[in-house]
């Protein structure tokens, strides 16, 4: 499935599995208290306290049914998980959803499902600055109550901090929908169909990501063909650290598509830093001089986004709308050091992409022949445009044939629909009972099985590039640093440097 089609579809991205809580409004006499004390008593005007002005109207939400589900399910422990940032990193999703289940945190539950609730009935479309005001005013309400209320309140300042991070989390997993650009203005037409509305009204700044993320997309495309990084003025690279670099990025490009399988600011910048730490893996990997530098990287980071084109049916990334939402709603206190230096690493890498024209392109690269470039370029453009008409033929013919393929199920079920008739018909004995059909196999050994391939397939692929990259190690010692890295490619990658 491509990053289109993944985006799409009804679930769109992996982690979607945070449901809202519903708190058992029997758990007031769960102390065996007979009057509603402080705490009670403030629960009780939760829902009016944190009632926003702008939903007094009774509002429909865009996702029928969104309310009546729960915050916290066991079920989102199953969910995948991204790479740690560091091996030593403590934030820890599972453990909050058990201390939101403790009756003691009913209060913040509460809260908290009151502010997602009106959010998602909202009719109001907001513009950037006004939603990450109401995420980070709420953020600030919600970090009060963890002084006040059990198991938060007695927790250490790293524990604390942890809790902060996974509410960021959990609200932006909830509200992706209202705040992630592309799919904010997905959710927007679907309104205006319902509504018989035109979509005139859409924020201006939201449309603007959508647009300049679309246009960087065909930057990509289009110069990402010919630029090379002797255009991109760095050092000179000998043919075997190009072949090198190649391998490492296909792990790059695969760590930033990871990027679009999850919801939350802090997940996304995860998948953000493995991809940038590919590209530090190589610059320390490669023959010659292996000192670093900002002017190394930079160059770097922007031909390994540019060659992301190698793969010309690749979809859109949404790369800038993504480092717009973590930029936006990633709370400022964990974006410092290393996290703050690679996010402004790829914005400033997606800003020189977006700015290449033909007006400017050989004031911001290297040419030793314009000419030559210019020829080049125009192949690259023919190129793009035979490919879009090969897919648009293969689009109808694909659709012709799902047709053909569906009205060929449709004829198939009635046959059987008649077989069925029949044979029950026939199968009834002298005495009017009917033989028992023999039992199918089950479903969910079928999904345990797919679910198992799959795990199996990214291992092999994961071993594959390592065994790319680092030809000099045994199968065996690639494996052993793999599973003791809990399979984290970025990691292992770093600790197989320290062994060459």
């Amino acid at each position: 499935m491509s990053f289109q089609e993944h985006f799409d579809s009804d679930s769109e991205y992996a982690d979607d599995n945070i449901n809202e809580f519903e708190v058992d409004k029997n758990d007031d006499q769960h102390n065996g208290v007979g009057e509603k004390d402080v705490e009670t008593a403030e629960v009780s005007q939760a829902e009016d306290e944190y009632k926003l002005t702008e939903f007094n109207e009774k509002e429909k939400s865009l996702e029928t049914g969104e309310t009546h589900k729960n915050l916290v399910n066991d079920s989102d422990i199953s969910s995948p998980q991204p790479p740690s940032i560091e091996e030593k990193d403590t934030f820890d999703f599972k453990s909050f959803l058990g201390y939101l289940k403790d009756p003691r945190a009913e209060p913040i539950l509460k809260y908290t499902r009151s502010f997602i609730s009106q959010i998602l009935k909202s009719e109001r479309f907001y513009n950037l600055k006004e939603q990450q005001k109401l995420l980070e005013d709420f953020e600030k309400f919600i970090h009060k109550k963890f002084s006040i209320y059990e198991p938060f309140k007695s927790m250490d300042d790293e524990k604390l901090a942890d809790a902060k991070d996974c509410m960021e989390k959990l609200l932006t997993n909830k509200l992706y929908v209202k705040l992630f650009s592309p799919l904010y203005y997905k959710s927007f037409k679907k309104f205006c169909t319902v509504r018989e509305m035109d979509d005139a009204s859409f924020p201006n700044d939201h449309a603007d990501i959508i647009a300049n993320d679309k246009s960087m997309w065909e930057k990509v495309m289009e110069y990402g063909g010919v630029i090379s990084l002797k255009n991109l003025e760095t050092e000179e690279t000998s043919e075997e650290n190009i072949i090198l670099l190649n391998k490492f990025l296909k792990v790059f490009n695969r760590e930033l598509f990871k990027m679009g399988k999850f919801r939350s600011p802090r997940d996304k910048l995860v998948c953000l830093l493995n991809s940038c730490k590919i590209i530090f893996s190589f610059l320390k990997k490669r023959q010659g001089d292996t000192s670093l530098s900002a002017d190394d990287f930079m160059p770097l980071l922007i031909y390994s986004i540019l060659k992301i084109s190698n793969n010309v049916d690749t979809e859109n990334y949404w790369l800038l709308s993504s480092m717009t939402y973590i930029e936006t709603f990633r709370q400022s206190e964990f974006l410092r050091g290393e996290e703050s230096y690679y996010l402004m690493s790829f914005q400033g890498a997606l800003q020189f992409i977006l700015e290449l024209d033909e007006d400017n392109l050989f004031t911001k690269i290297k040419v030793d022949d314009e000419n030559q470039f210019k020829n080049a370029l125009d192949e690259r453009k023919g190129y793009l445009v035979a490919k879009k008409i090969e897919k648009e033929e293969l689009t109808k013919e694909e659709l012709y044939k799902k047709r053909k393929e569906q009205e060929k199920s449709m004829q198939e079920q009635k046959n059987n629909e008649e077989e069925g008739l029949l044979s029950s018909l026939l199968s009834t004995n002298w005495f009017g009972s009917k033989q028992q059909p023999k039992a199918t196999t089950s479903n969910k050994t079928q999904e345990q099985k797919e679910i198992k391939k799959q795990i199996l397939d990214k291992e092999k692929e994961d071993m594959e590039s390592l065994k790319e990259m680092f030809p000099q190690f045994d199968d065996s010692i690639l494996k052993d640093v793999y599973y003791t890295k809990t399979k984290n490619i970025p990691l292992t990658i770093e600790s197989l440097l320290e062994l060459v």
